[in-house]
């Protein structure tokens, strides 16, 4: 940011915290809270040790737990899993690295790493433990647990159950998408623009807007539709990382909304006919555009099954959006079956020996 932009910035965050928490919106301050106590710590390791031992995991998943560069990365590699790189990283990918016999236990996770991996397999940009990227839930004496980042959270029973409810609320876009064939976000946004340039308009990275007041550089979105469609494209992931996708919609949804500059900005990117879709002396009607979440999954079906803290994160972005006058819809974007299938070490490296 500017330091023209920090009185803005610091006067924002005196406004924040002096105003009153609404009870609707926040809830998760009362309801959620993270397990200090290293005795129930222990407890919640053992009854997530006997799951993985007993092989129910169902509930139990991997997923990257940052956001990355995905044009230094080719995919993962697993510690004792040679070279093969592996599309994405999941339970069954990392299973295949364990040797048949060897117990399942978070000590084991704790010890083994993933890593990303190029197109010439090797190791680059990051690795991280593979405990750091699991995701669990474990009921324990009729109280929901979370394990997530390596830490677990305390969950109000039926804050779970309202937050479940509300999520299941939230309509799919009807939107047929191309599968996702591999290089990130940024290649996919651009296959499916280049594919049908009359409908979809690029705006990702590339076309950021400068907009002033301690905001910096505001992504509108990545791809956006024909039919009034603020598309945000995220590989799924950990709750962390989704949430910075939620926030992308939301800021800039907002800004929309109520900053004719920013408009004025947002359509200086755009082409016809797309340019026309918006004004920039007239704020957006009631339902007039949808802000679109679309998650690249390689799981099975057309639902979304979202980690909880993204599914809170998620419920509270809607509401405040539909409050602006958006439809707020998800979409889950399918992965390309050939993509998925594991890159065995090529041959040049069997010959060298590495």
């Amino acid at each position: 940011m500017d330091l023209a932009d920090l009185p803005f910035l610091l006067d924002e965050y005196r406004k924040k915290f002096e105003t009153q928490l609404s009870v609707e919106d926040y809830q998760w301050v009362n309801n959620m809270s993270m397990v200090a106590n290293s005795v129930l710590v222990g407890t919640l390791d053992a009854a997530l040790n006997e799951k993985l031992a007993t092989g129910q995991v169902d509930d139990i998943w991997l997923s990257i737990p940052e956001i990355i560069d995905w044009t230094m990365v080719k995919g993962f590699m697993y510690t004792q899993g040679g070279k093969e790189i592996h599309s994405d990283i999941n339970l069954k990918g990392f299973l295949s690295t364990v040797k048949h016999g060897t117990p399942l236990t978070l000590d084991l996770l704790r010890s083994r790493h993933v890593h990303c991996a190029d197109a010439d397999h090797n190791k680059v940009f990051k690795s991280w433990p593979i405990f750091k990227c699991l995701y669990s839930e474990v009921d324990l004496s009729g109280v929901k647990y979370i394990l997530s980042d390596g830490k677990w959270f305390k969950v109000a029973t039926d804050f779970v159950a309202k937050t479940n409810a509300e999520f299941s609320t939230i309509p799919y876009s009807g939107l047929k998408l191309s599968e996702y064939t591999g290089n990130g976000e940024g290649a996919y946004n651009s296959m499916v623009a280049a594919a049908e340039p009359s409908i979809y308009a690029l705006l990702d990275d590339k076309k950021k807007v400068m907009h002033g007041g301690g905001h910096g550089q505001v992504e509108i979105c990545d791809l956006f539709s024909i039919d009034r469609e603020f598309i945000h494209v995220k590989l799924y992931s950990k709750s962390s990382v989704l949430s910075h996708l939620f926030a992308q919609g939301f800021v800039s949804g907002q800004l929309i909304q109520i900053d004719a500059d920013f408009r004025s900005k947002a359509r200086a990117r755009l082409d016809p006919p797309h340019k026309e879709l918006i004004q920039i002396d007239k704020r957006p009607a009631q339902d007039e555009f949808t802000i679109v979440y679309a998650i690249i999954s390689e799981a099975a079906g057309d639902k979304l099954h979202l980690p909880f803290f993204s599914r809170v994160n998620l419920n509270n972005t809607r509401r405040l959006l539909v409050g602006y006058g958006y439809k707020v819809e998800l979409l889950k974007i399918s992965v390309d079956d050939t993509y998925v299938k594991t890159v065995a070490i090529p041959p040049k490296h069997k010959a060298s020996g590495s």
